[in-house]
């Protein structure tokens, strides 16, 4: 399949996708419905009980929400007629035989008809998010300390990237009898040290700070950096551990009057020791990913004269700090931070 014609290879294309109220899932849907309205049609694989729940799911949230701004303007009033015609809501689950999908007919009809089938079904929390987490911890001036090696590289990607390369590889591996893995990620030919990252989001929120609920600035500050988890665990054990056992002391003699203050500082110090778990396997990898699968694809792309615009994954052209200061951060906080 020639890449050039990537656009007219998704016309009359069925396509089945699982997890699809989940972030990249949502992304690839709207990418498809925007550069090929001609695809024939997209089957939804959503958890639900009934037909009727998983309809509501994909309208509320999937194709009701900002990121189909585009699409929604396109189609103005024919927007709902279009969606019916092209996009299927499939009550299912996952975990059960036939991902979960009851309707006999519908099985068939999908197994029939099915092009190409992603993937994307996972089960996540927003503090799992790779990054997101800590930035939004920090601007709520609620990080105190930083956990991660300088020199640990932090292999992150924009989500439009992904989608991009899903996209080509789907053309370009239409017809392989072999399996491919594609790497998306920029560890091996953009890398951003954890350094870098720190000072940027350090900058980002004494530049722009966050406002709480009754409209003061939220000050952050120029957090430590604990750079193993032994420097953690002392940290942790002087400056709350060891106070908050004094507090339960005194709390004790003028009987349990501050026992509900107590209660919150314990809850609070078990999320940051479970936060720390959490990114331990991350913050202190050392290590790179080879995508040199990834990056021929990308070279076959730019040849064949697809417009890198609408289909780029090169991790090369970012800008990190252009990125994080004026594309990432700012969508963090307009679409998924709550103070």
């Amino acid at each position: 399949m020639e890449l050039e014609s990537m656009p007219k290879f998704l016309e009359k294309k069925t396509i089945l996708v699982t997890g699809a109220t989940g972030f990249l899932a949502k992304a690839f849907l709207e990418k498809i419905l925007r550069v090929q309205p001609d695809v024939r049609r997209l089957y939804l694989l959503i958890r639900a009980s009934d037909l009727a729940s998983a309809t509501q799911r994909l309208h509320n949230e999937v194709i009701g929400k900002d990121l189909f701004r585009i699409v929604q303007e396109k189609w103005c009033a024919n927007l709902d007629s279009f969606i019916s015609e092209k996009v299927i809501a499939v009550p299912s689950n996952v975990y059960y035989e036939n991902l979960g999908v009851k309707d006999c007919q519908l099985r068939k009809d999908m197994w029939t008809e099915l092009d190409i089938i992603l993937n994307s079904a996972a089960t996540t929390r927003f503090d799992e998010r790779t990054i997101d987490g800590v930035i939004s911890a920090y601007g709520k001036g609620k990080l105190k300390c930083f956990l991660g090696h300088h020199e640990t590289i932090f292999d992150i990607i924009p989500a439009d990237m992904v989608v991009n390369c899903m996209i080509v590889a789907m053309v370009a591996y239409a017809n392989q009898p072999y399996e491919i893995i594609l790497h998306v990620g920029s560890s091996w030919r953009n890398p951003i040290k954890f350094s870098r990252f720190r000072n940027v989001i350090v900058r980002y929120f004494a530049e722009n700070p966050l406002f709480s609920n009754n409209g003061k600035s939220i000050r952050v500050e120029n957090v430590t950096v604990l750079s193993s988890m032994a420097s953690f665990r002392a940290y942790m054990a002087i400056r709350y551990l060891m106070p908050l056992k004094v507090f339960q002391i005194a709390n004790a003699v003028i009987c349990q009057y501050y026992q509900d203050s107590i209660i919150d500082h314990k809850r609070k110090i078990k999320s940051v020791i479970r936060l720390a778990e959490l990114y331990k396997p991350f913050v202190f990898f050392m290590g790179r990913f080879d995508d040199s699968n990834t990056e021929k694809l990308q070279m076959a792309t730019s040849e064949s004269g697809v417009d890198s615009h609408l289909f780029g994954f090169d991790p090369k052209c970012i800008d990190w700090e252009d990125y994080l200061m004026n594309t990432h951060i700012p969508g963090l906080i307009k679409y998924a931070l709550k103070i």
